[in-house]
């Protein structure tokens, strides 16, 4: 189906929309339901939405109601624009472009696609409702996804590996990301409860910022290096191999717990919070650690060096099963 500057609409008040092809190219053209009926468009090996003539409405696929589109490959791309009234399904067996577009639907949003590179650089992937991506890679530099603010909406995100540099993710409610890595200096941000889980090692620069407003649990199969602010306005909880927090980082919520279980947290930043909790094989401390209440469960503690602080405004408690060793003018 060639549809290069044409239009293909339905009108009715509840009128459907269905298009099949063996691929399906609307360069600058419009394939529209005006009706609230489903709008299901199948379109083989590829579907093409691009607007680069720049000209108002050119390049959008939509429908006020449900909207869904089949295709091994989909390129929305170039201001290209899909759009749903109610639901956007996306099922894409192999590469999905969204680099310039903006995918977005005023309910749930599903990328069905777990063998499928998506780019979503410089676009835009939104939904009101609940927002769910399942991709083998996913490439959001410079690009947005997320819910409006006040939708009610949440995030979920399943993929091997996703690129934030310079990207944008927040829910309005509650955000779950599990991924293979995750690099790139974005935000990651959820409105509500937040939950991360990698299978590798992460580095936090000064540059990201991963936050909840409510509770957040950040866990990896790695080292966490912690260089910049990993927060949450509720409860945080950090599980990983071993915990670098550097000097100048933060890990801070009203009940931090850090857990390094077997392995090392090295703290040369700052650990804090109203409850403060570490569990570790080994806890160096050369920065400070600080809290109403503090508890540190370790083989061994050190505690070394002119900065470093263990501070409780009500109680300390720090165990070491083997030693614990206060040292350098601590």
């Amino acid at each position: 189906v060639l549809n290069n500057g044409g239009q293909i609409e339905a009108n009715g008040a509840t009128a459907t929309l269905q298009l099949s092809g063996t691929s399906i190219d609307n360069s600058d053209g419009r394939i529209v339901n005006i009706g609230t009926g489903a709008t299901t468009i199948d379109g083989g090996t590829s579907i093409t939405n691009t607007a680069a003539s720049g000209k108002a409405g050119a390049g959008t696929i939509g429908g006020n109601g449900d909207v869904t589109l089949t295709a091994q490959s989909l390129t929305n791309a170039q201001g290209g624009q899909t759009l749903a009234g109610h639901d956007l399904t996306l099922n894409v067996a192999n590469n999905a472009n969204n680099a310039g577009g903006v995918l977005s639907a005023a309910n749930s949003l599903t990328f069905n696609g777990a063998n499928a590179r998506l780019s979503n650089q410089n676009g835009s992937v939104r939904a009101n409702g609940a927002l769910a991506l399942n991709a083998a890679s996913i490439d959001s530099t410079s690009g947005k996804i997320g819910n409006d603010a006040g939708s009610g909406g949440s995030v979920s995100i399943q993929t091997g590996a996703l690129s934030n540099q310079g990207g944008a993710i927040g829910s309005d409610q509650d955000l779950t990301l599990t991924a293979g890595t995750l690099s790139g200096d974005g935000s990651i941000i959820a409105g509500r409860d937040g939950s991360i889980t990698l299978g590798s090692d992460y580095t936090q620069t000064a540059a990201n910022r991963l936050h909840a407003n409510g509770n957040l649990n950040f866990t990896t199969s790695g080292k966490l290096t912690n260089q910049g602010v990993l927060d949450a306005n509720g409860a945080l909880t950090v599980n990983a191999a071993n915990v670098d927090n550097q000097s100048g980082a933060d890990l801070n919520s009203a009940n931090t717990t850090v857990n390094a279980n077997g392995g090392t947290i090295d703290n040369a930043g700052r650990i804090e919070g109203d409850t403060v909790t570490t569990n570790s094989a080994t806890l160096n401390n050369t920065g400070t650690v600080i809290g109403a209440n503090v508890t540190s469960n370790a083989n061994t503690i050190n505690n070394t060096g002119a900065a470093a602080v263990f501070a409780a405004a009500n109680q300390l408690n720090l165990y070491a099963t083997n030693q614990l060793s206060n040292t350098g003018g601590a």
